[in-house]
Formats: C-alpha cells, sequence, structure tokens
C-alpha cells in the first residue's frame, strides 16, 4: 500500500468533517486569481480523493462562493 501525503488545505462547510473522503475534479479558473489560491488548493491534484483528518476551528469566507 502507497503512504499518503499530507497536505493541509481549506475545505468547504459540507467536507469538514473527520474522516469525509472526498474527491477533487478539477480547480475552478476563477481560484487562480484568489488570495487564498496558494493555501487553499496550490498543493492539490485533480482526480485525488482527498480525506479530511484534522479539523481548525479558524474560518475563513470563501470569496468566488461568497460562504
Amino acid at each position: 500500500m502507497m503512504e499518503s501525503k499530507r497536505v493541509m488545505t481549506l475545505i468547504g462547510r459540507e467536507q469538514a468533517v473527520v474522516g469525509k473522503t472526498f474527491r477533487l475534479y478539477s480547480i475552478p479558473s476563477e481560484c487562480r486569481q484568489c488570495k487564498l489560491f496558494n493555501i487553499c488548493v496550490a498543493r492539490l491534484r485533480p482526480g485525488r480523493f482527498i480525506e479530511s483528518l484534522r479539523l481548525s476551528t479558524s474560518a475563513y469566507r470563501n470569496p468566488i462562493n461568497a460562504y
């Protein structure tokens, strides 16, 4: 079995459940101009599965989706 690489990222409230797995299909083009791009999705790769291992109490407003 391959060892998974751990990456810190920002996720939406729906995915913010420890143990929840979801798949990143693509990175929206609007995200590339966002000031949070580097800490949000820059290190993620489309087509890969992401699992929430730990959650922070910090919250950020998504400037693209306004939530």
